[in-house]
């Protein structure tokens, strides 16, 4: 009697794919934890090592330096190599860098650490995309996306929460050695139970729904066809809609992580001494309302009727009005509180449209991966520049100065959105 053929294990299947997602998210947010960390001690740290606001931002610059730099090249890497791999040298040069920053008593030293810190981190993220995009069907990338997208500001929460809270005990070179230990404990998880594939564990996504993997249907694998570049990158690179896009990005990469580095120290500033299990709390509401903007971003893409200028011309207008708020309650604990997060919340969404929604407007030229990374490192290299800046003009005018510095980059962003709205050729 002939045996029944074997039938898909769907649930087995499904039952590794959450487990990969979620190894994978976890996997961003430790590398969060140990990037993170330096914005809560700022202060502490700089009155030991004798550093400056503007020694301390240069720091933050050497890192987005090198973090830019890295996913240029880590993203042809991930594609080649073995991106499980990958993900576990780049934690662990992670941790090594986050341990002797623990240690270290040199100013010069911690910024050497803190940019090699960067260019292992920036291993991390295209690995990641690489193994979701072997696990997952393009009907389930979507939600993916969302949840692996996650850690850009839950990293924020844990790191600005349980390390701001942990530093008002002990001294602040345990909010480096913390993520260190959380990633050594987490590194012995993800060489055990992650795969590059789900074929390592005698699956196939066609179990999911058979037939359909060879006719790009909701079961078909979300791994990018190869296709031709039908329009050349120069081109694209030197049209209208690039050009302002590129602005944004550098713009939005300038305030945001020039924000994300500095909050802490600000707010601890407008608290005053003794307040730190304060400012740990209410700096938390910062990265949780940026999640909102993140949510919400294919909602108001939606809206907009896939009209992207449309969406950046109205949040770019907010984003003045809150940069030119802070302003005016800059010397009100809370009122800086409020009107920071809905800063972040309208950064992160314009960090969403321009790095991810306006280069799969290009999907026609084959070349909107490439386009993605070359935004997202124009992103990073406004962050570079900003962190920097916001010391010097801190250091030379207080914090009115920086804030009058974010103003005047979100004046650019807006002027750049509204030239966009007379665009009419297209690539």
């Amino acid at each position: 009697m002939q045996r029944a053929p074997k039938q898909p294990d769907r649930h087995s299947l499904r039952q590794l794919q959450r487990r990969t997602v979620l190894l994978c998210f976890l996997a961003y947010t430790v590398s969060y934890l140990c990037r993170t960390n330096l914005s809560v001690v700022l202060t502490p740290l700089g009155q030991d090592l004798g550093a400056s606001r503007s020694m301390l931002g240069m720091a933050g610059t050497v890192f987005f330096w090198t973090y830019a730099l890295g996913q240029l090249i880590s993203g042809g890497f991930a594609q080649r190599l073995n991106a499980k791999n990958m993900v576990f040298l780049g934690l662990l040069c992670s941790l090594c860098c986050n341990l002797l920053i623990g240690l270290c008593r040199s100013y010069l030293l911690l910024t050497v650490l803190w940019g090699f810190n960067g260019f292992a981190l920036s291993m991390i993220w295209s690995s990641i995309v690489r193994i979701c995009s072997s696990w997952f069907t393009s009907g389930q990338y979507g939600q993916v996306s969302v949840i692996i997208s996650l850690p850009t500001t839950v990293g924020y929460v844990l790191s600005w929460g349980i390390t701001g809270l942990l530093i008002s005990f002990v001294s602040w070179r345990w909010a480096f050695f913390l993520p260190a230990a959380c990633t050594l404990i987490f590194l012995i998880f993800w060489m055990f139970m992650v795969r590059n594939f789900p074929e390592e564990f005698d699956h196939s996504l066609e179990e999911l729904c058979p037939g359909e993997g060879e006719t790009g249907g909701p079961g078909a694998p979300a791994v990018e066809a190869p296709a031709k570049p039908a329009v050349g990158l120069l081109k694209i690179l030197l049209s209208f809609t690039m050009i302002i896009t590129a602005i944004i990005c550098m713009v939005q990469g300038a305030v945001k992580e020039s924000i994300n580095l500095w909050t802490p120290t600000i707010l601890g500033d407008l608290a005053g001494e003794g307040a730190r299990g304060l400012v740990s709390m209410s700096s938390i509401l910062v990265p949780v309302i940026g999640t909102v903007g993140i949510l919400l971003s294919s909602w108001i893409d939606k809206k907009s009727k896939g009209r992207s200028n449309i969406s950046l011309f109205l949040l770019s207008a907010l984003l003045l009005a809150l940069s030119l708020g802070l302003i005016v309650l800059q010397r009100s604990f809370f009122g800086s509180v409020g009107v920071i997060s809905a800063i972040m919340a309208v950064l992160y969404c314009i960090n969403v449209i321009t790095t991810a929604i306006v280069p799969l407007k290009f999907a026609h030229t084959g070349r909107s991966a490439q386009l993605s990374g070359i935004l997202n490192f124009l992103t990073y290299l406004g962050a570079a520049l900003g962190s920097m800046f916001t010391g010097i003009f801190s250091d030379a005018f207080g914090w009115n100065g920086a804030f009058f510095l974010w103003a005047g980059l979100c004046l650019l962003a807006f002027a750049a959105v509204v030239f966009s709205l007379f665009e009419r050729k297209k690539v």
